[in-house]
Protein backbone atom coordinates (compact mmCIF):
# COMPACT_ATOMS: atom_id res chain seq x y z
CA UNK A 1 0.00 0.00 0.00
CA UNK A 2 1.21 3.39 -0.66
CA UNK A 3 1.26 6.62 1.70
CA UNK A 4 -1.58 8.03 -0.36
CA UNK A 5 -4.02 4.61 0.26
CA UNK A 6 -2.73 4.94 3.70
CA UNK A 7 -3.74 8.38 4.49
CA UNK A 8 -7.41 7.83 2.38
CA UNK A 9 -8.03 4.69 4.94
CA UNK A 10 -7.29 6.86 7.85
CA UNK A 11 -9.59 9.39 6.57
CA UNK A 12 -12.30 7.40 5.04
CA UNK A 13 -12.50 4.09 7.09
CA UNK A 14 -11.55 5.93 10.67
CA UNK A 15 -13.03 9.62 9.79
CA UNK A 16 -10.38 11.10 10.77
CA UNK A 17 -11.00 14.82 9.63
CA UNK A 18 -7.54 16.51 10.43
CA UNK A 19 -5.36 16.53 8.02
CA UNK A 20 -2.34 17.05 9.95
CA UNK A 21 -2.93 13.51 12.52
CA UNK A 22 -4.21 12.06 8.90
CA UNK A 23 -0.52 12.65 7.97
CA UNK A 24 1.09 12.16 10.88
CA UNK A 25 -0.42 8.73 11.38
CA UNK A 26 0.21 7.75 7.44
CA UNK A 27 3.78 8.03 7.52
CA UNK A 28 4.44 6.04 10.27
CA UNK A 29 2.00 3.13 9.76
CA UNK A 30 3.64 0.18 7.66
CA UNK A 31 2.13 -1.94 5.65
CA UNK A 32 2.84 -5.95 6.11
CA UNK A 33 1.93 -8.92 4.34
CA UNK A 34 1.72 -11.99 6.19
CA UNK A 35 1.56 -15.76 5.49
CA UNK A 36 -1.00 -18.68 6.70
CA UNK A 37 0.13 -19.31 10.12
CA UNK A 38 1.99 -16.94 11.18
CA UNK A 39 1.45 -15.79 14.15
CA UNK A 40 0.69 -12.23 14.68
CA UNK A 41 0.03 -11.36 18.83
CA UNK A 42 1.38 -13.40 21.62
CA UNK A 43 -0.47 -12.95 24.83
CA UNK A 44 1.97 -11.91 27.72
CA UNK A 45 3.64 -9.73 25.07
CA UNK A 46 3.91 -5.70 25.66
CA UNK A 47 1.50 -4.08 23.50
CA UNK A 48 3.35 -2.38 20.63
CA UNK A 49 1.48 -1.84 17.78
CA UNK A 50 -2.07 -1.25 16.78
CA UNK A 51 -3.16 -4.13 14.10
CA UNK A 52 -5.17 -3.09 11.26
CA UNK A 53 -6.61 -6.33 9.44
CA UNK A 54 -6.88 -4.89 5.15
CA UNK A 55 -7.53 -8.49 3.84
CA UNK A 56 -7.68 -11.94 4.95
CA UNK A 57 -8.94 -13.73 8.24
CA UNK A 58 -7.23 -14.46 11.59
CA UNK A 59 -8.08 -15.88 15.16
CA UNK A 60 -7.90 -14.77 18.22
CA UNK A 61 -7.35 -17.37 21.18
CA UNK A 62 -5.88 -18.49 24.60
CA UNK A 63 -3.77 -21.58 25.54
CA UNK A 64 -5.12 -23.37 28.75
CA UNK A 65 -2.69 -24.97 31.48
CA UNK A 66 -3.26 -28.19 29.47
CA UNK A 67 -1.41 -26.40 26.49
CA UNK A 68 -5.52 -26.65 24.62
CA UNK A 69 -6.62 -23.93 22.57
CA UNK A 70 -9.91 -21.81 23.24
CA UNK A 71 -10.88 -19.92 19.63
CA UNK A 72 -12.48 -16.61 21.23
CA UNK A 73 -12.79 -14.66 17.85
CA UNK A 74 -12.14 -14.43 14.31
CA UNK A 75 -11.20 -11.35 12.34
CA UNK A 76 -12.25 -11.13 8.65
CA UNK A 77 -13.63 -7.29 8.04
CA UNK A 78 -11.67 -4.95 6.23
CA UNK A 79 -10.15 -2.11 8.09
CA UNK A 80 -11.32 -3.82 11.65
CA UNK A 81 -8.53 -3.65 14.44
CA UNK A 82 -7.14 -7.19 15.90
CA UNK A 83 -6.31 -5.38 19.33
CA UNK A 84 -5.25 -9.14 21.28
CA UNK A 85 -5.75 -6.70 24.52
CA UNK A 86 -8.37 -4.73 26.15
CA UNK A 87 -6.79 -1.40 25.44
CA UNK A 88 -4.41 0.57 23.80
CA UNK A 89 -1.51 0.09 26.92
CA UNK A 90 -1.94 -3.25 28.07
CA UNK A 91 -0.10 -6.41 27.22
CA UNK A 92 -1.79 -9.26 24.86
CA UNK A 93 -4.08 -11.13 26.36
CA UNK A 94 -4.81 -13.19 23.26
CA UNK A 95 -2.86 -14.61 20.65
CA UNK A 96 -3.77 -13.44 17.12
CA UNK A 97 -2.56 -15.94 14.53
CA UNK A 98 -3.84 -15.84 10.75
CA UNK A 99 -5.75 -17.98 9.33
CA UNK A 100 -5.12 -17.04 5.86
CA UNK A 101 -2.79 -14.86 3.71
CA UNK A 102 -3.13 -11.64 5.14
CA UNK A 103 -2.40 -8.09 4.74
CA UNK A 104 -2.42 -5.87 7.47
CA UNK A 105 -1.40 -2.01 8.53
CA UNK A 106 0.38 -1.90 11.90
CA UNK A 107 0.54 1.49 13.75
CA UNK A 108 3.37 1.91 16.33
CA UNK A 109 0.98 2.85 20.28
CA UNK A 110 3.66 5.32 21.10
CA UNK A 111 2.54 7.03 18.01
CA UNK A 112 -0.91 6.69 18.25
CA UNK A 113 -0.93 8.05 22.17
CA UNK A 114 1.31 10.91 20.64
CA UNK A 115 -1.10 12.15 18.00
CA UNK A 116 -4.46 11.24 20.34
CA UNK A 117 -2.87 13.65 23.26
CA UNK A 118 -3.20 16.65 20.74
CA UNK A 119 -5.96 15.26 18.88
CA UNK A 120 -9.10 14.59 20.99
CA UNK A 121 -10.81 12.98 17.83
CA UNK A 122 -8.67 10.62 17.47
CA UNK A 123 -9.34 9.01 21.20
CA UNK A 124 -13.47 8.84 20.47
CA UNK A 125 -12.24 7.23 17.49
CA UNK A 126 -10.07 4.48 19.43
CA UNK A 127 -13.32 4.06 21.99
CA UNK A 128 -15.59 3.95 19.09
CA UNK A 129 -13.80 0.35 17.97
CA UNK A 130 -13.24 -0.60 21.12
CA UNK A 131 -16.74 -0.56 21.86
CA UNK A 132 -17.34 -2.16 18.54
CA UNK A 133 -15.60 -5.12 19.97
CA UNK A 134 -17.42 -5.03 23.50
CA UNK A 135 -20.75 -5.44 21.67
CA UNK A 136 -19.39 -8.35 19.32
CA UNK A 137 -18.02 -10.19 22.43
CA UNK A 138 -21.33 -9.40 24.25
CA UNK A 139 -23.12 -11.09 21.30
CA UNK A 140 -20.61 -13.71 20.97
CA UNK A 141 -21.23 -14.67 25.11
CA UNK A 142 -24.59 -14.30 24.68
CA UNK A 143 -25.04 -16.71 21.87
CA UNK A 144 -22.94 -19.61 23.91
CA UNK A 145 -24.25 -19.09 26.69
CA UNK A 146 -27.87 -19.39 26.40
CA UNK A 147 -28.35 -20.78 22.62
CA UNK A 148 -28.60 -24.45 21.87
CA UNK A 149 -25.69 -26.00 19.78
CA UNK A 150 -27.75 -26.20 16.73
CA UNK A 151 -28.80 -22.14 17.36
CA UNK A 152 -25.10 -21.36 18.35
CA UNK A 153 -23.84 -22.41 14.79
CA UNK A 154 -26.45 -21.14 12.98
CA UNK A 155 -25.86 -18.08 14.72
CA UNK A 156 -22.09 -18.41 13.14
CA UNK A 157 -23.42 -18.65 9.62
CA UNK A 158 -25.45 -16.01 9.79
CA UNK A 159 -23.18 -13.42 11.81
CA UNK A 160 -19.32 -15.06 10.09
CA UNK A 161 -20.88 -16.41 6.57
CA UNK A 162 -17.71 -14.76 4.90
CA UNK A 163 -15.31 -17.22 6.70
CA UNK A 164 -17.66 -20.65 6.46
CA UNK A 165 -15.60 -22.79 4.43
CA UNK A 166 -11.91 -20.79 5.31
CA UNK A 167 -11.77 -21.35 9.28
CA UNK A 168 -11.93 -25.26 10.57
CA UNK A 169 -14.81 -26.83 11.86
CA UNK A 170 -12.38 -27.24 14.80
CA UNK A 171 -12.00 -23.39 15.06
CA UNK A 172 -15.84 -22.77 14.60
CA UNK A 173 -16.21 -25.33 17.21
CA UNK A 174 -13.92 -24.44 20.20
CA UNK A 175 -15.36 -20.65 19.54
CA UNK A 176 -18.97 -21.51 19.71
CA UNK A 177 -18.62 -23.99 23.02
CA UNK A 178 -18.96 -27.19 21.43
CA UNK A 179 -16.65 -30.33 20.88
CA UNK A 180 -15.46 -30.86 17.23
CA UNK A 181 -18.45 -34.40 17.21
CA UNK A 182 -20.75 -32.24 18.21
CA UNK A 183 -20.93 -29.82 15.67
CA UNK A 184 -20.23 -32.53 13.29
CA UNK A 185 -24.08 -33.96 14.57
CA UNK A 186 -25.18 -31.10 14.39
CA UNK A 187 -23.96 -30.07 10.69
CA UNK A 188 -25.51 -33.95 10.24
CA UNK A 189 -28.75 -33.15 11.68
CA UNK A 190 -29.42 -30.11 9.92
CA UNK A 191 -28.65 -31.21 6.54
CA UNK A 192 -31.02 -33.97 6.76
CA UNK A 193 -33.83 -31.50 7.85
CA UNK A 194 -33.12 -29.31 4.83
CA UNK A 195 -33.53 -32.87 2.80
CA UNK A 196 -36.89 -33.06 4.20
Amino acid sequence: MTYDQIATFYRTRMGIQSERSVKQLAECTRFIQRKKGDRLRVAGEEMTSILFLMNGVARTYVIDDDGYESIMGFCYKPGRVCYGAAGVQDKYSLNVEAVTDIDTLELPIANLIHVMNRDPQIGELVRRDMRDLHDIDIQWQIATKTKSGEERYKWFLKEYAPIVGIVTQKDIASFLGLRAQSLSRIKTTMERKQEK
